[in-house]
């Protein structure tokens, strides 16, 4: 997403909720009956499976109001991170030398984020319901393999090195957001239902992989 469609979508939030504050008011005054109906969630500690559902259900009768905001909101951070194969190996005598890492880095992020409206105002009612979903997901894997292989005292020079790494890094993101309203208001009634969603995805691979090789005591300096 760019710059200017992140700005489009937050003026939107900023306006939504100036709304929202103005509606409430508006109709807490001038309406004699006023339901605060109100469904906040957000679930934390559970980085890789997020799962939010919100369902809302009232019945009110005639000139009478219905507030319901939900706002449902994830964050999800992972990352693996190994720096435990940066090796120093000693060949002594002209012994080969063998360092094959083997590096498997998964992270897997799932959002599920639902809400179900089903408000119902008589008439001369007014129905307000609007639903905001925010999705963040960060991943990342960084593997470093800096390894510095030192051949001590092989005249020869002739040593192999073996350093035949397979590295695997995956980062599998998802992010399902529903906002579904079956609201009913009666003759001369308002009904107010807006929704928001965003869905923002970040995944970042790092795959280092520099070697040195010293030659100590031998024709290669």
């Amino acid at each position: 997403m760019n710059s200017s469609s992140s700005t489009t979508t937050s003026k939107k939030l900023v306006v939504m909720i100036a709304t929202m504050i103005s509606v409430i008011g508006l109709v807490g005054s001038s309406v004699p009956s006023l339901i605060l109906a109100t469904a906040f969630a957000q679930q934390a500690g559970s980085a890789d499976n997020n799962d939010q559902n919100n369902l809302a259900e009232n019945l009110v009768k005639d000139n009478s109001v219905i507030v319901d905001p939900t706002i449902q909101l994830s964050t999800e951070v992972d990352a693996n991170v190994n720096v435990d194969d940066d090796d120093v190996g000693v060949s002594e005598e002209c012994a080969n030398i063998s360092d094959d890492d083997d590096v498997e880095q998964v992270n897997e992020q799932k959002a599920d984020q639902r809400i179900q409206k089903n408000n119902d105002a008589g008439a001369g009612g007014v129905v307000v319901e609007p639903s905001i979903q925010l999705s963040t997901q960060t991943a990342a894997n960084v593997n470093t393999d800096n390894d510095v292989y030192i051949i001590w005292g092989c005249d020869e020079g002739d040593v192999k090195i073996s350093d035949n790494d397979k590295v695997k890094q995956v980062n599998d993101q998802a992010a399902n957001q529903e906002a579904l309203s079956d609201s009913e208001v009666g003759a001369g009634s308002v009904l107010v239902s807006q929704t928001i969603q965003r869905a923002d995805q970040t995944a970042s691979n790092l795959n280092e992989d520099n070697d040195r090789v010293v030659y100590i005591g031998s024709p290669n300096l």
